[in-house]
């Protein structure tokens, strides 16, 4: 089986390594004895469709060149929401290509209750993206306070 791995963080630099992703499911991959097509690496948000390696997994996986799509977990495969995200599993799935996230074992194109939990999971990772900006924004908010004292 030929898998597409596909790794994501938001930045760099603050702690967060999209290495610590590839190791992991690189050797996945190896003790399941799939061969690696190629591994698309983004850092930026998952809150938007304008990731680059993200566009070109899709390119590739029309034109059939591996069979699943792997990525860590749904929240570093999107976090544009509900809709969005069980439409990229669909148009996966038009083209021929199972996709599996690693640590969430119930997400995976064969599981009976992957448009359940795929709703569940995107809904929740699209709050948590809500939450950061509630979040960054009051710490604005509050700085800009300290400032003017």
């Amino acid at each position: 089986m030929k898998v597409a791995i596909y790794i994501r963080v938001s930045t760099t630099g603050k702690g967060q390594d999209a290495d610590n992703q590839r190791e992991v499911l690189r050797e996945y991959c190896q003790r399941m004895g799939y061969q690696i097509h190629d591994e698309y690496r983004d850092e930026v948000s998952g809150g938007t469709a304008e990731r680059p390696a993200f566009k070109r997994l899709f390119e590739d996986a029309a034109k059939r060149w591996f069979d699943l799509a792997l990525f860590w977990s749904l929240d570093r495969w999107s976090r544009e929401g509900t809709r969005a995200t069980i439409r990229y599993m669909e148009q996966l799935e038009s083209y021929g290509i199972n996709y599996r996230s690693y640590t969430e074992q119930y997400i995976e194109s064969s599981g009976s209750f992957k448009d359940v939990i795929l709703a569940l999971l995107s809904t929740l990772a699209r709050l948590e993206k809500i939450r950061l900006f509630e979040r960054v924004g009051a710490g604005l908010a509050r700085s800009k306070k300290c400032t003017r004292r």
